[in-house]
């Protein structure tokens, strides 16, 4: 049984794919059903065309074919199999640009960024971010449509009917165009955190993101004793690279060489004081999930990281008061990390709004895995021993840079706790 997924009208891009339906090449038929098997799935709209001369004088949109097919060749975007000359097929292009094929496709579904491009939100070549009416990118990527006008969703949403509609099911009623309406301000007083720097704070005013803000000045003017080193709170735009700051410097003195930028060297620690509460952070990421058999593998989820523990609901409305947060997040609660107890990391992905929290063992310890399974009524698996979490910050109401440097604070908390490093005060409040 054939199933129809409606495509949606937010993809403003036009994907055009160029395939074979001549099935004595059985292999590039395949790949030409497998990359229109991809965009369907993704709810995108795409405009095929045929290499398959035959094809071209069977109906009457061969014209239209034929003409885009010679503006390819002349624009030399066409790629040919050196041992036959034939056209390799399939090919996508995407608002004018050369994609690739079937496992280009594949990679930029796997990585999130596909639905991205098809907003209009990401150039294809640089995936960069780029404005959606901008008509080339500061990569000297130019765009254009091939068919503009014809093919449209419009027509192909009215010539159809659809076993599935704009809302499909329960995991899929947000709909891209009122995600923004969950956007809101962070909830708590302030969005401060604690670091643990020199007291040589020689920082310059600088803008990052989309502008939340800049460096603010160092609070009072404690004198450093020997051995240890002065707390004093500053915003969490504080580095280039908010991975570094949740390493673990020990006794070096050496600046991390991966940061952009100049950071203060860490001192030696002889007797580490208590750290403060760590800040709060709540807002909107989309969660990717290892569910099969989905329209789509992210869910837009309302995540809270709180007291070394990240917490995220189906939406803020099931969230109960941060302030009030129990440790398992209440019955409403979809998922739980408690980088308490489990040793964990953040990669930063390739991707510009992507990050994954993984195991640092390689795998949960068994207590945490019997507890998420039995939250979830069934029993783990190996994969599950092995799972890494992956969140897309595109429509967070905070760039990856913010959500990742305050994790990395929380994780960092969590290590001094594990090793002893603290008081027994700090300790308990850590722990509860």
């Amino acid at each position: 049984m054939e199933i129809k997924v409606q495509p949606s009208r937010d993809y403003l891009a036009e994907f055009v794919v160029l395939m074979n339906t001549m099935k004595a090449r059985r292999a590039d038929f395949n790949a030409g059903r497998r990359v229109q098997d991809l965009l369907e799935i993704s709810r995108i709209h795409y405009k095929s065309l045929d290499c398959n001369k035959d094809m071209h004088t069977a109906w009457a949109g061969g014209a239209l074919e034929i003409s885009t097919i010679e503006r390819l060749k002349n624009e030399s975007k066409l790629e040919y199999d050196e041992e036959d000359g034939h056209v390799i097929s399939p090919q996508v292009f995407i608002d004018g640009q050369p994609m690739g094929g079937a496992d280009r496709v594949q990679t930029l579904l796997d990585s999130g960024m596909l639905t991205r491009i098809a907003l209009r939100k990401v150039c294809p070549v640089c995936l960069q971010q780029r404005a959606p009416k901008s008509m080339e990118c500061g990569c000297g990527a130019v765009f254009s449509e091939f068919m503009p006008g014809a093919r449209t969703v419009e027509e192909a949403l009215a010539s159809d009917i659809w076993d599935y509609d704009d809302v499909s099911d329960e995991e899929e009623e947000e709909d891209l165009s009122s995600k923004k309406a969950h956007r809101h301000l962070l909830r708590g007083s302030s969005f401060m955190t604690s670091f643990m720097v020199r007291t040589t704070h020689s920082f310059d005013k600088t803008e990052k993101d989309d502008g939340m803000g800049c460096l603010e000045e160092f609070l009072g003017e404690e004198e450093e004793e020997d051995g240890e080193e002065v707390t004093r709170p500053v915003s969490m735009l504080l580095a280039s690279d908010p991975l570094s700051l949740g390493r673990d410097r020990g006794d070096s003195e050496l600046e991390d060489e991966d940061a952009v930028g100049s950071l203060p060297k860490y001192k030696t620690l002889s007797a580490a004081p208590a750290p403060k509460p760590l800040a709060t952070l709540s807002g909107h990421l989309w969660k990717k999930s290892a569910g099969m058999l989905r329209l789509s593998p992210w869910d837009w989820r309302y995540v809270v990281v709180k007291e070394m523990r990240i917490y995220w609901f189906k939406s803020e409305a099931d969230c109960p008061s941060v302030a009030q947060m129990p440790m398992d997040g209440g019955p409403n609660c979809k998922g739980l990390i408690d980088v308490s107890t489990d040793p964990v990391h953040v990669d930063s992905n390739e991707e510009p709004t992507l990050f994954t929290i993984c195991p640092s063992a390689g795998k949960w310890n068994q207590e945490t895995l019997d507890s998420r399974m039995a939250s979830k009524g069934r029993i783990g698996t190996l994969g599950d021993s092995m799972k890494d979490y992956t969140f897309d910050c595109t429509d967070s109401e905070f760039s990856r840079w913010h959500w990742v440097a305050l994790i990395s604070q929380h994780i960092k908390n969590a290590d001094r706790v594990r090793s002893g490093n603290v008081s027994g005060l700090v300790r308990s409040f850590a722990v509860g």
